[in-house]
């Protein structure tokens, strides 16, 4: 986040981490290590910082918000646990993935706890609206990572079923964010339905940006190895850019190549070279600007206000978090 709006938005960041370790309330100590290590290893707070915004646009002032923000950073780290040993990876944020440190089994079974303290904070706030919300939120977490291990090794994957995967790994937990915010402060359907929009759209860019940097980025920003998502047989929109740019004979032999059991280093930033010159990353950047310009058009039925400037300008850093 830039310098004034990292500043504009400290104060609703220091609220969400004063909540977090209160609302991991365990008395297994191998919870508390797990949930800490992933809980307190970094992150921007985006989620949380998007439900109180959002309750705030619909004009919910209320302190106990706060501690129901934590329900949406343990759904994310949830998934993340979940979502490391899945894909085996050995970082996280720059750190050793929990199930590195511990095992699957802890990691699989702590992310479970977080997924439970996420729907018992749900419960507190009285609205079954919510609950249900959150648990079809969770739903589509599960059928995202499903349907990114079926595509595996497709390297060829069709643009919807890539666009399907990110609207339900990282897109629908946004826009529950969003929508929750809405919900309780009874906002009505109309801008519930705005707000979830605005999420979701904001979700496809912010993981749009994330497959830029796993081709374009580097270690230090991306918090893990870069070209993980080829190496792990996923194609996202860099590639699938650059596929569609280059002429059939190059094509084929991309597509081998990507395909080859083993990839090493000078092959894959060889790959790397030809996606950036056949212009995939900078494709894919201009379809994740154009997400954010839509998810910024959904906040036009609210009037101006601070809430509003603060989701239009996270919506505007989303697609600066780039080298």
């Amino acid at each position: 986040m830039e310098p004034d709006f990292l500043t504009r938005i400290e104060p609703l960041r220091q609220i969400v981490e004063e909540h977090l370790a209160a609302n991991l309330k365990t008395s297994q100590p191998l919870v508390r290590e797990v949930g800490r290590h992933i809980l307190l290893s970094g992150g921007k707070r985006l989620r949380p910082i998007l439900f109180l915004l959002s309750a705030q646009l619909c004009g919910r002032e209320q302190a106990q918000d706060a501690h129901f923000s934590s329900i949406f950073e343990f759904l994310h780290c949830a998934s993340l646990l979940h979502d490391d040993v899945v894909d085996s990876s050995a970082t996280r944020r720059g750190r050793p993935a929990a199930h590195r440190l511990w095992d699957a089994h802890a990691a699989v079974m702590v992310g479970d706890h977080l997924f439970a303290r996420s729907l018992a904070l749900a419960a507190e706030t009285g609205r079954p609206e919510i609950i249900t919300t959150l648990a079809e939120c969770i739903s589509r977490l599960a059928e995202g990572q499903i349907l990114e291990r079926a595509g595996l090794g497709q390297f060829d994957l069709a643009r919807e079923v890539y666009l399907e995967i990110i609207t339900a790994k990282t897109a629908a937990l946004l826009a529950a964010s969003t929508r929750v915010g809405a919900i309780l402060a009874q906002a009505g359907p109309e801008r519930e339905e705005a707000l979830h929009a605005f999420g979701l759209d904001l979700g496809l860019a912010f993981q749009i940006i994330d497959d830029v940097l796993d081709w374009s980025g580097s270690a230090e920003v991306v918090g893990k190895p870069v070209g993980q998502d080829l190496r792990e047989g996923k194609a996202t929109l860099p590639w699938l850019k650059a596929l569609e740019a280059a002429p059939d004979e190059m094509r084929r032999e991309m597509l081998d190549l990507a395909g080859r059991p083993g990839l090493d280093s000078d092959e894959f930033e060889g790959l790397r070279d030809q996606v950036s010159r056949l212009g995939g990353p900078e494709a894919a950047l201009e379809e994740a600007e154009a997400y954010k310009e839509r998810a910024k058009s959904r906040l036009n039925i609210f009037p101006d206000s601070p809430p509003r400037r603060l989701l239009r300008d996270l919506a505007d850093y989303v697609c600066r978090r780039r080298l």
